[in-house]
């Protein structure tokens, strides 16, 4: 039986691979009560008695709206993205070095 925390990190992995979440590090990221937002990963409401994670990101990394450039998560969802986007963000990284970019 699938846990929901399986589920999520398949969601994220999926979502990761398909360009739909970002790989990169974030600018800034701030926490706090939700507002209302829409989680980037789970896709349910922040609501004010959750904790939320903003995260923002440069221009290229902007998922969402036009010019938007910050994201949304519960703790728990953004804890996900974050630990399965590293390695992925590690192997880019380490590519661009190895061929002198």
């Amino acid at each position: 039986m699938r846990s929901d925390e399986d589920a999520l990190v398949e969601l994220a992995r999926d979502r990761l691979s398909k360009g739909r979440l970002p790989v990169g590090s974030p600018q800034r990221i701030w926490g706090g009560p939700g507002n209302g937002a829409v989680c980037a990963l789970c896709e349910q409401v922040v609501t004010r008695l959750d904790i939320e994670f903003e995260v923002e990101f440069e221009v290229q990394f902007a998922l969402a709206a036009p010019g938007s450039r910050t994201l949304h998560f519960h703790r728990r969802c953004h804890a996900i993205w974050d630990a399965e986007r590293r390695p992925r963000f590690d192997r880019a990284l380490h590519l661009r070095v190895s061929r002198g970019a």
